[in-house]
């Protein structure tokens, strides 16, 4: 940690408000470091958080949600991120965090989500709990995930 001291102050022009953040290291399958910002109006912006200095802008922004992002988690391994907004029913997107790419074929009108509270990955075996406003935890085993974890 250093001294404490704050090494760089930047702002989102284009944002209302930062909710919530995230970073993931870069790995196997995160070629740089990666910091997301979710943001009041529904954005999440992804940022190269691998030199010394944060770019002012970031290098990929996804607007899928309208609602405030209120949840972010990488997959342990860096190549997924989850987010959510628990404002609207069935807000959960998945990301290919170094691609930007939203997974366009999960979640879809079926699965049952409700209103998202909580998401997180299991370090193994490719699992996605999802908590939502009802009391219910989902637990969803991405094939993908299993795969790498053997």
């Amino acid at each position: 940690m250093g001294s404490g001291r704050c090494l760089q102050r930047t702002k989102e022009a284009w944002a209302t408000g930062i909710s919530t953040l995230a970073i993931c290291r870069e790995g196997p399958y995160s070629p740089k470091s990666i910091l997301a910002v979710g943001t009041s109006t529904g954005n999440v912006d992804f940022y190269d958080a691998s030199g010394p200095k944060l770019s002012k802008e970031p290098y990929k922004s996804i607007d899928n949600l309208t609602t405030s992002i209120d949840t972010l988690r990488f997959h342990h391994s860096g190549e997924m991120l989850a987010y959510s907004s628990r404002f609207m029913k069935d807000s959960l997107k998945l990301v290919h965090a170094s691609s930007g790419t939203v997974i366009a074929n999960w979640p879809t009108d079926k699965t049952p989500l409700g209103k998202v509270t909580a998401v997180d990955f299991s370090r193994r075996a490719g699992y996605l709990a999802i908590g939502n406003e009802r009391g219910r935890v989902l637990l969803y085993q991405l094939t993908h995930f299993e795969r790498q974890a053997g």
